[in-house]
């Protein structure tokens, strides 16, 4: 019974999205400027009404800019040297794409190699509509031995003594897409909420800190210069939910390229955060050293709230 209402609670939302609302609200890290969820390269990236760029940070080539940094996103039709510009595609639709590039070689940022746009914090304890729509460069090599990494993900800045990892993660492992749910055990077995958990470490020595969720969606094959599209349905929750805790009200309900992907009840937000959780998007390769160029367009990144 529960699988049909969350079918039919996510199938309402994604083929009728004028119930939902671009979200708008004050980020609590930003104090009152009101910040919208709508990336699609069609709208400017300064906010009309604010006169303010709506991406937290945007982080390439070892640099991280911070908004006070950021204006306009370029135009890139011709420029290959950019690492986050926009275009208007050259075709029948003549839709616009925000284009991310990782280059070879590059440095690290923030620790690992990424070319990556961030955005300020999402509320919690709300319903989400994610509408993603994104193409690998025609030259993308999916056999490279290195090379696997997040498309898009929601995280936050964890403690010392938490590990980093996100806990949604749209990840790619050659040409197969894959979602990742990350969840500290020592929180799903709580039976006590809230309560304070920390984990990671050595998995070694810390055999009750696994990072992944043991949930298994199939995985989608992904063809380069092909767009994808993926409609994620989710609550912004922390809570478990186990045999002491049921008031968690944490799910997922995921489509891909218009048809059922998978569903998943739990929790969708990392608990005891250190601060609230923001979406990154872009490329963030985790395995290696890029060894290759990497490209991704972005036609679609929309955020709704539906009320």
């Amino acid at each position: 019974m529960m699988r049909r209402v969350i079918a039919f609670f996510a199938f309402a939302a994604v083929s009728a999205l004028a119930c939902a609302q671009i979200t708008t609200y004050k980020a609590p890290v930003t104090g009152s400027v009101p910040r919208t969820f709508n990336f699609d390269s069609d709208q400017p990236w300064i906010n009309p009404t604010t006169g303010k760029v709506d991406i937290a940070t945007m982080q390439f080539a070892g640099v991280t800019k911070s908004s006070d940094q950021l204006s306009e996103v370029p135009s890139c039709e011709s420029d290959l040297s950019s690492h986050i510009c926009r275009f208007q595609e050259n075709s029948p639709s003549g839709d616009w794409v925000t284009r991310v590039r990782l280059f070879h070689a590059e440095p690290p940022t923030a620790g690992s190699h990424r070319t990556q746009l961030n955005s300020y914090a999402i509320a919690p304890y709300k319903r989400y509509i994610l509408d993603l729509e994104f193409k690998l460069d025609d030259a993308w090599n999916t056999t490279m031995p290195n090379g696997k990494g997040t498309l898009w993900q929601l995280k936050d800045f964890v403690k010392p003594c938490q590990q980093g990892n996100p806990v949604l993660g749209i990840n790619l492992y050659g040409d197969q897409l894959r979602f990742d749910i990350s969840y500290p055990y020592n929180a799903s077995v709580a039976q006590q909420w809230p309560t304070p958990v920390c984990w990671g470490g050595d998995q070694k020595q810390h055999p009750n800190d696994p990072v992944y969720v043991p949930f298994t969606p199939s995985t989608k094959t992904i063809t380069p210069g092909q767009y994808h599209r993926v409609q994620l349905v989710f609550y912004a929750d922390d809570t478990p939910k186990n045999d002491y805790i049921t008031s968690g009200k944490g799910l997922i309900t995921a489509y891909f390229d218009g048809e059922p992907w998978f569903e998943y009840v739990g929790p969708t937000l990392q608990p005891d955060s250190a601060s609230p959780h923001q979406i990154g998007w872009g490329w963030y390769q985790w395995d290696g050293d890029p060894t290759e160029t990497r490209t991704i367009y972005y036609r679609k990144h929309r955020l709704y709230e539906w009320k």
